[in-house]
């Protein structure tokens, strides 16, 4: 392994966590042993949660998500070549770009990863998409140099998106999912970030092509639900500051740390040696918020 410092994959990510948190809010945060719960909100405005706000944020930042910091510097629009380069992915089965934008915004800001390859670029083919996960991060946490392998859900049903995460993260280590997760790293590697130097691509290529016991493993989860609760205070005609409140005592009310830790514990051995840390965003509705970003980022598709 090189000698870059610890802190020093921190100064590669593009999103800081000021920023994100001028459109979201932390409710609470449970961490017992390997595992990290967190729920987040989205910031009130006047009367309503200001969704636009937040989505207009995701928007600019799509270009980044798509593409290298350097790239986009020096690219004339950086987002139409980012929207050409993914919009194979609206005629995917499922349009599961936006789940995985608001991952890598939260994992780059909230855990200071910064994306280790920027996969929606690999391909601009939906049958050559490379399978596996929702993101690649690498960096700092908890005291080591972690490769962290991402999921994002946005599901109607809370149980449904915790479950159908944890499924998916416990995919990559049966039989199957280790070859598709070698297999995806080994793209990776070849498909760097270009604004990496000599040292930095030498560090992340070997922790991509090594084994999964040379490096720590980690993943990080984006899980996005409906709750009909939060519908129910915006109609109170409330202050922001009263309405932030009413969100946060109905958010708290279902200790859902403990009901993941336990479904982890009794039926995720494989996910339970690794660290998993869920980011759990309700909205009062999740088409609405995927058609509002898909109108944002990709204008010509409604047209």
């Amino acid at each position: 392994m090189s000698q870059l410092p610890d802190d020093h994959w921190a100064s590669k990510t593009v999103i800081q966590e000021s920023e994100l948190l001028e459109h979201i809010f932390e409710v609470d945060e449970k961490t017992s042993d390997n595992m990290k719960v967190s729920r987040y909100c989205v910031s009130p405005g006047v009367d309503t949660l200001d969704y636009t706000s937040f989505i207009d944020f995701l928007r600019k930042k799509f270009k980044y998500y798509v593409l290298s910091e350097e790239e986009v510097k020096q690219t004339e629009d950086a987002h139409y070549e980012a929207q050409t380069k993914s919009a194979y992915k609206l005629n995917a089965e499922n349009e599961g770009i936006y789940g995985e934008l608001i991952l890598f915004a939260f994992v780059e800001a909230l855990l200071d990863l910064p994306i280790a390859s920027h996969k929606v670029a690999w391909t601009q083919n939906a049958n050559d998409e490379v399978k596996g996960s929702d993101g690649l991060f690498y960096g700092y946490f908890d005291g080591e140099k972690s490769l962290a392998i991402g999921e994002s859900k946005i599901k109607g049903q809370r149980s449904e998106a915790i479950k159908e995460s944890l499924n998916s993260i416990n995919r990559f280590y049966s039989p199957e999912g280790t070859q598709m997760r070698k297999h995806e790293l080994t793209v990776a590697s070849n498909n760097l970030p270009q604004d990496l130097n000599k040292e930095e691509i030498k560090e992340l290529s070997k922790v991509l092509t090594s084994g999964p016991g040379e490096h720590r493993t980690i993943h990080p989860m984006f899980i996005c639900y409906e709750s009909a609760k939060l519908q129910n205070a915006q109609e109170s005609n409330l202050t922001r500051s009263d309405l932030r409140d009413e969100l946060i005592a109905e958010i708290k009310k279902h200790d859902v740390g403990e009901y993941i830790e336990e479904k982890i514990e009794e039926n995720y051995p494989n996910v339970n040696k690794h660290w998993a840390i869920m980011m759990l965003m309700p909205v009062d509705d999740t088409t609405n918020l995927q058609e509002t970003l898909k109108q944002q980022i990709y204008p010509y598709a409604n047209q």
